[in-house]
């Protein structure tokens, strides 16, 4: 596990040899303590003859902490760990530098275009080499980053890729955060079989793009392998939705997947059966509409129709995020609103989380919609700040989601644990805010309850409400009700 996913943690000695553990309020404290720890390790093994107690241990046991000591993604730096740890003692480094696992993670951030950074993008590319040499055979799992600025394409980005590409075969997890220009040298060469790939993230915006039209599908990755795949392309590269089915169609090992796409069908007769991701658990949609020519299905059509092309039996995390611009999109919901139910009823078994945000909804729609979900814990709906007149977060909606104990008929939510609510405001009043909250916060079912609540709008809070939410706090509620003050 990555350092910074672990507990903070560490692992000492009492002088009878007995092991002792130390918990860390968080990364700064833990780092203080090692740096007076290695410097006290350093100056024990000059000075007494004994060994320290580490050296004691088992090799694998080292090699674990050393790992255990690794961001997810390490920098080629001097200050994080496995370079850090070459500095501490010629025991440390002897271990760390024939350890491959150790190197075969690391981050890589391209400086921004700069003369002065010609230099220290050469250090860049020799760092990179020395990794890629300790590393050895093992599989490879990186970050490539490069914030794109200016008008002239920066080619480092693609450097850094071009050096890894002879190195393919070993790769494991793929995260590349760069313009398009820069897969080009992925393009432009054969990468092979790719057999230890499991994760690609492509997340291609920026300024430039790339000579030849990008195609996903021509890189060659084997989709039948793959675990994680995110796929966030330009808004004039996006993938059409068939073309997103016919992806998904060959992934059958996807556990998480998000995508922007365009909300449109590129050739509506020509669907793929019916795709089945039987261990997929997290999705996440963001939904954008191109402009090609020639297409007349409706978005919101479009996009209840590929929603029915999927089957996701172990669902558990759904998100959809509705960037299409339409004159009368609540009325022509309306028309699918039907068939997105019988979606969400599918998958409803397993469900714990929900985003909607802007999706053409009325409060009615969003209430039946939620009706579906008897198991969901986590809810987040997110509407526009500016449209007062279509806001569906309303008294009703409060009013329809406070638990009661006495009614016979079946709660809405009755798991819930996490709400997040953004809307204009202009159709609630604080006293049903306040009614859903605690009936919420009463032990209804064993020990669920709800435990974080947050609603933004353009209402200003009152300070009786600010009162109210002192006490919530108190009380052990993750609470916050903001005002966006627009100037």
């Amino acid at each position: 596990m990555p350092f910074h996913e672990s507990p903070l943690i560490s692992l000492s000695f009492h002088r009878n040899g007995q092991p002792r553990a130390r918990v860390f309020k968080g990364r700064s404290e833990y780092n203080k303590i090692c740096f007076a720890g290695l410097k006290y390790h350093t100056s024990q093994e000059k000075s007494s003859p004994r060994n320290p107690y580490f050296d004691r241990l088992p090799l694998e046991l080292k090699v674990q902490i050393f790992a255990e000591c690794l961001a997810s993604y390490p920098s080629l730096s001097a200050k994080e760990a496995p370079l850090l740890l070459c500095h501490v003692s010629a025991s440390w480094r002897v271990i760390v530098q024939s350890t491959p696992k150790l190197w075969a993670r690391f981050n890589l951030n391209a400086p921004n275009f700069d003369a002065l950074n010609a230099t220290h993008h050469q250090r860049i590319m020799n760092a990179l080499n020395v990794w890629l040499h300790r590393s050895r055979g093992s599989e490879l799992s990186f970050r490539i980053s490069h914030n794109t600025t200016g008008s002239s394409p920066d080619p480092r980005s693609a450097h850094l890729l071009a050096a890894l590409i002879p190195h393919a075969h070993r790769w494991k997890d793929v995260d590349l955060h760069v313009p398009s220009s820069s897969i080009e040298p992925a393009q432009n060469s054969s990468l092979g079989a790719l057999p230890a790939l499991r994760s690609v993230t492509l997340n291609m915006q920026g300024l430039w793009h790339p000579r030849v039209p990008f195609d996903v599908q021509a890189l060659g990755i084997p989709w039948r392998q793959l675990t994680t795949l995110n796929l966030h392309f330009d808004c004039n590269q996006l993938l059409t939705l068939d073309k997103c089915l016919d992806i998904l169609s060959h992934c059958g090992m996807l556990s998480r997947c998000s995508m922007n796409v365009d909300c449109a069908f590129a050739t509506p007769g020509h669907l793929p059966g019916r795709v089945v991701l039987p261990i997929l658990t997290h999705f996440d949609l963001m939904l954008h509409r191109g402009e090609q020519t020639g297409i007349t299905d409706r978005a919101e059509s479009c996009l209840v129709t590929f929603l029915e092309g999927l089957e996701l039996p172990q669902l558990q995390s759904l998100a959809l995020h509705w960037l299409v611009s339409s004159e009368d999109g609540s009325g022509h919901w309306l028309e699918v609103h039907r068939r997105f139910l019988t979606m969400l009823g599918r998958v409803a078994p397993f469900l714990k989380s929900l985003t909607l945000a802007y999706l053409p909804l009325t409060d009615v729609a969003v209430l039946e919609s939620l009706a579906q979900l008897q198991s969901l814990s986590r809810l987040d709906l997110r509407f526009s700040l500016a449209d007062r007149e279509h806001d569906p977060i309303t008294d009703a909606f409060f009013s329809a989601c406070i638990l009661r104990p006495d009614d016979p008929s079946p709660a809405i939510l009755p798991l819930l644990e996490s709400v997040y609510l953004q809307c204009y405001g202009a159709r609630y009043t604080g006293k049903h805010v306040a009614d859903f909250v605690r009936s919420r916060r009463m032990h209804i079912q064993s020990d669920v309850k709800l435990r974080s609540f947050t609603l933004v709008s353009m209402k200003p809070v009152a300070a009786h409400a600010r009162r109210i939410l002192e006490q919530w706090s108190e009380e052990g509620l993750e609470v916050s009700i903001d005002q966006v003050d627009i100037r």
